[in-house]
Formats: structure tokens, C-alpha cells, sequence
């Protein structure tokens, strides 16, 4: 099946929220210099997600600034999320995980099969942006002052 980007997206909204955040938006464009496809806040850690249709797309992705270094981005755990295939675990950086999308919608986690429980998660990232998180989380306050609905 042929996902654009905006189906990945939502596929990636739901599955934050089914994986714990209570706080999720996505495309949120603020000061911050990065506006994340997905973001997703729980109790302890926010979860980037970036939702790519094409090689060609990751690979541009990766050429950003804030993707090349490790404190420039958001998320304290971050993950690509495409079709299967479109993106190998070999391809990732250090500090990624990669979400799969079945033909049926369903998101497969594609842990490295080296990972053992107990350690720590090939997605989490020490370094993140915490400022640009606190950008977006104000504006997301502001913004729902104002009457306006961002979170998803």
C-alpha cells in the first residue's frame, strides 16, 4: 500500500498516544528551528517520530542540521517512521529507532536483534534539545488560550 505523508503522520500520532503520551502534536510550526512530524510527551520522556515516504526523503533529512548533531534535535527517544523497507536499521544513525508501517496500517518496532532487554534503548538520545521542547510546549499554551486546537 502507498502512504503519503500526511497517513504516515496520523499513523504516528496514534501510535504515541498508544504508546503512553499524553501529549502529542504534530507539525507544530514555532520559533523553535524544527518542526517536529510527530512529537509525543508521557510522564517521563518526549518521543519524536519522523515520517519518511522515500529513501530520498530520509536521506535529505539526515543532511539538517539538527539531525547531524545529537543535542541540536528534540526528542529524548526518536524514531523514523516509513513504509517497511524504505529505510534499513543499518541506514540509521546512532540514537534512532525505526518504525515500521505494515501494508494494514499496524506499526512493527524494528529493534536491532542484538538489543537485550535491560539496556538501554537503541532510540534514546542523552542530548536533546530541552529549550526548543520548552519553545513548542509554550506555544502550544499560548495557542490554546487563544481557543485554538493543537493537540491531536
Amino acid at each position: 500500500m502507498n502512504f503519503s505523508h500526511s497517513d504516515l503522520v496520523e499513523i504516528a500520532v496514534k501510535w504515541l498516544k498508544r504508546d503512553g503520551c499524553h501529549i502529542v502534536v504534530s507539525e507544530l510550526v514555532t520559533s523553535a528551528f524544527q518542526t517536529p512530524d510527530a512529537l509525543g510527551f508521557n510522564m517521563g520522556s518526549s518521543v519524536l517520530v519522523e515520517c519518511k515516504t522515500s529513501q530520498r526523503d530520509f536521506k535529505k533529512d539526515r543532511r539538517k542540521l539538527h539531525q547531524q548533531m545529537s543535542g541540536r534535535s528534540m526528542g529524548e527517544y526518536r524514531y523514523y517512521l516509513c513504509p517497511m523497507g524504505v529505510i534499513r536499521i543499518e541506514d540509521l544513525s546512532e540514537g534512532w529507532g525505526l518504525l515500521y508501517v505494515m501494508d494494514d496500517g499496524s506499526v512493527r518496532d524494528m529493534m536491532p536483534h542484538n538489543w537485550k532487554k535491560g539496556e538501554m534503548h537503541p532510540a534514546y538520545n542523552r542530548e536533546y534539545n530541552v529549550g526548543a521542547e520548552r519553545l513548542l510546549l509554550l506555544s502550544i499554551i499560548r495557542r490554546m488560550k487563544k481557543g485554538e486546537k493543537v493537540l491531536r
